[in-house]
């Protein structure tokens, strides 16, 4: 029993396994947030997840403040993190979370999950440039092989039952979107390596972000729309929020922590995958021969990227 739990404990310390559950984190939230925005503003359904999750962090924060040593920390501290997940706030929710639920809007699961993942790409490269990470070239290998797969669901999504008429738009926004999830990726990253608590940092990230959907809304006249929204239409942003935002945020700010980016960034490659098969079999979304190509193309893209990292961990031991 004491091995088990050895095990156990030596396995929760790898990113790569936090980053799977965030994977099927995000999966599962695709599903509510395809229902919701049949009836949601894209700045609406942004506000009302970033404000659950924020009052979650907030929370934790609370309950735990004397364990945590929050009293204690420097001016630097605060100053630093405040620098950091502002900045990662804004690019994540405001720009990219918003962008995300209006190509899942005009597009569906198959059409924004697929577009929206290519911040796996920019957010490899970012970390190279940026946090002077070292990337080697099956990771890149394993990513292209993933985009070339996720775009084949895309293309042959096309050729059978689109979503909706306006289904090319979705494309322009999904890009948008894995602009600004790749930037929040490596701020989030920056501030974990300089020891920064991830209840702080999503505090901080989601309440500026909530800051800023506002006054997006103000100035856009969106207040009305809060109203406008059925009661239904609520609850499935609050499950999407509590899934992706809370569950999925605690697992990759963690996988973050524990592990380089071009390490466990390119397990949630595979989560487009699950969510256009959740789509398929709960929601009948279309799901056709050459988009199955598709998925086995990104599970070699993944397979490819975890296979280098196994590599490597083999030669250490």
């Amino acid at each position: 029993m004491s091995k088990l739990v050895h095990r156990l404990k030596s396995l929760l310390q790898h990113g790569e396994l936090w980053m799977i559950g965030t994977a099927l984190c995000y999966a599962v939230a695709n599903l509510f947030d395809q229902i919701a925005m049949v009836q949601a503003d894209p700045f609406v359904a942004s506000t009302i997840k970033a404000l659950l999750v924020s009052l979650f962090a907030l929370a934790v924060l609370i309950l735990s403040r004397n364990r945590l040593g929050l009293s204690t920390k420097s001016r630097s501290y605060w100053k630093g993190a405040a620098r950091i997940y502002i900045a990662a706030g804004v690019v994540s929710e405001v720009i990219g979370t918003a962008a995300f639920l209006q190509a899942m809007k005009v597009g569906g699961i198959n059409i924004a999950t697929p577009m929206v993942q290519t911040w796996v790409i920019w957010s490899a490269i970012g970390s190279v440039l940026f946090l002077k990470e070292k990337v080697h070239a099956k990771t890149f290998i394993g990513l292209a092989l993933a985009l070339v797969g996720l775009l084949g669901l895309t293309y042959f999504q096309q050729r059978g039952i689109p979503f909706t008429p306006d289904w090319p738009k979705g494309i322009p926004y999904g890009l948008v979107a894995a602009l600004g999830w790749a930037g929040s990726t490596i701020l989030i990253r920056k501030g974990q390596t300089e020891g920064i608590n991830r209840y702080v940092g999503m505090f901080m990230q989601f309440t500026a972000a909530l800051v800023g959907l506002l006054i997006v809304i103000a100035l856009t006249q969106r207040g009305n729309l809060f109203a406008q929204i059925p009661t239904e239409t609520y609850l499935y942003l609050i499950l999407s929020a509590i899934v992706a935002g809370v569950l999925g945020m605690i697992c990759m700010y963690t996988a973050l922590k524990l592990s380089p980016i071009e390490k466990v960034v390119p397990i949630i490659a595979g989560y487009p995958v699950l969510a256009a098969l959740g789509g398929a079999l709960f929601l009948g979304n279309y799901l056709n021969l050459g988009m199955m190509g598709g998925i086995v193309l990104v599970a070699a893209g993944v397979a490819v990227c975890q296979g280098r990292v196994l590599l490597n961990r083999r030669r250490r031991s």
